[in-house]
């Protein structure tokens, strides 16, 4: 394993079926304040993946979650891995705070983070009833 300032980052993007959320998924992890050093995107239909040239894109058909996580995880190089479904954003911020965290607290294996919900304009929705 690398030292933690120089801790390689994956991202795993799991996409089934909702192509038409992706672009959004992929613009959160290149915009990131600090970069990730690979993107790997698992999707059932790997001809609808833009950006073909910026992530590695790996076919399942199995509809099993579990299973296409096992296949981006073993094609990970990253120390740190991070998970983003593809109706999902990354805060621009996301990359660099867990990078922190891990280079602050060395006892640390997992980060589990907060999440907001927003409508299809970007406002921060503040009726969660709405999603469950």
């Amino acid at each position: 394993m690398s030292t933690v300032s120089e801790l390689k980052t994956s991202v795993i993007i799991n996409v089934y079926k909702r192509y038409q959320y992706l672009p959004f998924a992929l613009e959160s992890v290149f915009t990131q304040s600090v970069k990730p050093n690979e993107v790997i995107v698992i999707a059932d239909d790997p001809d609808k993946v833009p950006y073909r040239d910026k992530v590695y894109v790996i076919e399942s058909k199995d509809e099993k979650y579990g299973t296409k996580i096992i296949e981006g995880f073993r094609a990970s190089t990253g120390d740190l891995i991070f998970f983003l479904e593809d109706d999902d954003l990354f805060h621009k911020d996301k990359v660099k705070i867990v990078k922190e965290i891990f280079q602050s607290k060395k006892d640390v294996v997992a980060v589990h983070n907060l999440q907001e919900y927003i409508d299809t304009e970007g406002n921060v929705v503040m009726d969660h009833n709405r999603f469950s």
